[in-house]
């Protein structure tokens, strides 16, 4: 069963590929070609195998050098998008500080 599911998943790659490269490289460039420059928030962590802290430190490099202020918050020890469920708190905090920044809240 495990190798008909691999076999199904490789061939939907080969078939899908052209089309989902695409918007994938539009939206990469997209982000990494920002065209915003209010100040941005961004949280990752070390341990993320899908966004990796060199990219997103690149990024948040490319975005400074066009004048967007960035605050970069790394997390030691959660996964990708699992870092507002096991750090709340300070996931919060870090998104309530950029709101007061740019005084959308008081």
């Amino acid at each position: 069963m495990r190798k008909v599911l691999e076999l199904m998943i490789r061939f939907q790659r080969l078939l899908l590929y052209p089309v989902s490269t695409v918007h994938w490289k539009a939206s990469s460039r997209a982000f990494h070609d920002n065209l915003l420059t209010c100040p941005a928030l961004m949280i990752n962590s070390k341990r993320d195998q899908v966004a990796s802290l060199e990219t997103n430190l690149l990024v948040a490099n490319k975005w400074r050098q066009k004048g967007t202020e960035v605050t970069f918050y790394t997390f030691d020890d959660s996964k990708h998008v699992q870092h507002m469920g096991r750090y709340p708190d300070l996931y919060c905090n870090e998104v309530l500080r950029l709101l007061r920044k740019v005084q959308l809240i008081a």
